[in-house]
């Protein structure tokens, strides 16, 4: 917002000042237009997504992320990474946060995707500087992965119902003893000498 008065800038923070802009659509922590031009000795935060870039597919349930979170010439007071379904979230969902600098490509998170069932995601690295200043990165993702093989369950297989009603008698039945078939005795056969 383009406010310079110091009075109008409380007031715009105070809870009525943040109902007054809510009232009227615009966001209940205002920024305001700064004073001057940047200068090269001034802040200048760095996020950063190593091993992500936007429109980068993840076919594993396991994503590392890797990532910079620094500030040139000044400090922060913390760090979230965070994720929201779609191109354009509306909500954002914690992963992880700290208030330590990552000066170079560092693993942030490891994020299971095991029971994830969109398949376009948006991650956001947000760097704050207090209430009144912050930075964010953003990457959005879509997942492609492997449909999981079903285990196979055995089901139980039935059996005869070999119960054998109260009262009734089973019949025995006789069974033939099998009987061997006579065989021939071989006999001497008379050899003629000359």
């Amino acid at each position: 917002m383009n406010v310079s008065d110091k009075w109008g800038r409380e007031w715009l923070r105070s809870g009525a000042g943040r109902d007054w802009l809510e009232a009227h659509d615009l966001p209940r922590n205002p920024f305001f237009a700064p004073d001057r031009e940047c200068s090269a000795s001034d802040p200048h935060p760095i996020l950063q997504f190593s091993n992500l870039n936007n429109g980068s597919v993840v076919t594993e349930t396991s994503l590392p992320i890797m990532g910079v979170i620094d500030v040139q010439n000044g400090g922060f007071s913390s760090w979230r990474l965070e994720y929201g379904i779609g191109p354009d979230p509306a909500e954002w969902t914690l992963l992880a946060q700290g208030n330590n600098a990552l000066p170079g490509p560092s693993l942030i998170n490891t994020w299971s995707l095991e029971g994830i069932q969109e398949s376009t995601f948006t991650l956001r690295l947000y760097l704050a500087n207090g209430e009144d200043y912050h930075a964010e990165r953003r990457v959005t993702i879509s997942l492609n992965l492997p449909t999981p093989t079903p285990s196979i369950t055995p089901s139980p297989t039935p059996f005869p119902d070999t119960a054998v009603p109260t009262g009734t008698s089973i019949p025995v039945v006789p069974t033939e003893t099998p009987t061997a078939f006579p065989t021939e005795t071989p006999t001497e056969t008379a050899t003629l000498m000359p």
